[in-house]
């Protein structure tokens, strides 16, 4: 198969026939898909089961049930050693949605692009519980404003909006520092000189819920340490002279102090008008 499309799992009942509905459904079908279950107490597993029954029998379909429950980040890495010999490979969160040409436009991509580029990423919409669009983001920066932007937020994408190349993995492992897992391999392989290719369009439905894995309650705290830790790789691994590496620690700093209030503030105003587009 040309791609190997990873889902790993954990109490989605709600919607993980929605996500694997949208990789049957996509218009390129030279795929195979994994589901790594990670021990889940709801009835995910059973749905897929029941609703895919042949393209399990054919084995375009497979889940791996784990009978031990681990972090996010380890079983993100179970993920990883499943991955096998593709041309490409992408992990999709199991309440994510893809759309129709997703894979199709990132295989044309990325078959066209030269050594430099590792990844295909595209622009997402946020979707709510009830699958209406409630947000937007758009990726992609170069050079200074890319690794500026680093401090502040991921510029590459969810691994949901990302297609990779094989060899993307093969050095590095998720981190159970929360928020930055996908991000802090991204900057190793820039830091290597490696590139994404950013595509204008908007391919991926990116759910926020209470039942989600980035959801409301879930982001300020998390996303702090994360871009804290994110920050700290960034200025140690950075081959920059003493005095500028120390300027870049006390923006550090600052910034940090900085986000406790924007983000707390932000995820008040994102909570306000997620609950109020709800009752519509």
């Amino acid at each position: 198969m040309s791609i190997h499309i990873i889902i790993p799992n954990y109490n989605k009942q709600k919607f993980i026939k929605k996500t694997v509905e949208s990789v049957v459904n996509q218009s390129y079908q030279d795929w195979i898909l994994t589901i790594v279950d990670n021990n889940s107490e709801d009835k995910s597993v059973t749905i897929i089961q029941k609703a895919f029954p042949k393209l399990i029998k054919q084995k375009k379909i497979n889940i791996i049930c784990h009978q031990k429950f681990v972090s996010q980040g380890q079983n993100w890495n179970r993920c990883l050693k499943v991955i096998g010999n593709h041309k490409y490979y992408k992990i999709l969160c199991s309440d994510d949605t893809l759309a129709k040409d997703h894979i199709k436009n990132a295989i044309k991509c990325l078959d066209s692009s030269d050594e430099k580029i590792f990844a295909y990423a595209c622009n997402i919409f946020y979707i709510n519980e009830m699958d209406s669009v409630i947000g937007q983001r758009k990726y992609g920066f170069y050079g200074l404003e890319f690794w500026l932007s680093l401090f502040f937020r991921n510029m590459i994408g969810t691994p949901s909006s990302t297609v990779m190349k094989p060899e993307f993995y093969n050095n590095y492992k998720f981190t159970e520092v929360p928020y930055i897992g996908d991000l802090l391999v991204y900057m190793n392989y820039y830091l290597e000189k490696k590139r994404v290719f950013f595509s204008k369009h908007y391919e991926v439905n990116f759910r926020i819920s209470s039942f989600s894995d980035t959801n409301l309650n879930y982001g300020t705290q998390n996303m702090l340490i994360g871009r804290k830790y994110l920050r700290k790789n960034i200025i140690h691994k950075l081959q920059i002279n003493y005095i500028f590496k120390n300027l870049l620690k006390i923006a550090h700093i600052l910034i940090s102090v900085f986000e406790i209030i924007f983000f707390t503030a932000r995820q008040l105003i994102f909570k306000f008008n997620f609950s109020k587009k709800n009752k519509k």
